[in-house]
């Protein structure tokens, strides 16, 4: 029994190896070896089934490439981020001062209050970390990695078609 199972295993494995697979390792896909371009992946992911799955990581990768590639546009993306903060913040102060003169609520005007206070360091903290390109290479990463799993996927179903 345990002699069939190992003659499973390697019968698997073996096949595995056999099929042309896309790999995807830090920014280059790749298929036995040799090196694709994204023209390359972008004709396949118009081939396989579920393609706008597929066509939604080719976007988001080439998105995040460019951006991590481009500091005026990651300055770009803070400033916008800081702004959106300050402006939620800053209106969280003024709702909690006419709570507390419309309502003399001094509950209501000590929550708007904390909150307004605990965006600011919340904006600060995502700001600093959409200005790194570590944060973009590895949004990168992930879906091309998806994407390459996706692309193998279809392949494998469509050879269990023919």
């Amino acid at each position: 029994m345990k002699a069939l199972a190992t003659i499973a295993a390697l019968l698997f494995s073996f096949s595995a190896f056999s099929q042309d697979l896309i790999e995807y390792n830090q920014g280059t896909f790749s298929r036995n070896g040799e090196e694709l371009s994204i023209e390359q992946i972008e004709s396949l992911t118009k081939q396989i089934k579920g393609r706008l799955y597929a066509q939604k990581l080719l976007n988001k990768g080439k998105r995040a490439n460019k951006i991590a590639n481009n500091r005026l546009h990651r300055n770009r993306i803070v400033i916008i981020t800081l702004g959106i903060g300050g402006f939620y913040s800053s209106g969280s102060f003024v709702y909690g001062d006419l709570a507390k003169e419309l309502l003399d609520w001094d509950l209501l005007q000590n929550f708007f209050y904390g909150i307004g206070v605990a965006i600011i360091p919340a904006t600060f903290y995502a700001s600093l970390k959409l200005s790194k390109p570590d944060y973009w290479l590895n949004q990168r990463d992930d879906a091309f990695t998806r994407l390459a799993k996706k692309l193998n996927q279809a392949s494998i179903q469509s050879k269990k078609r023919q």
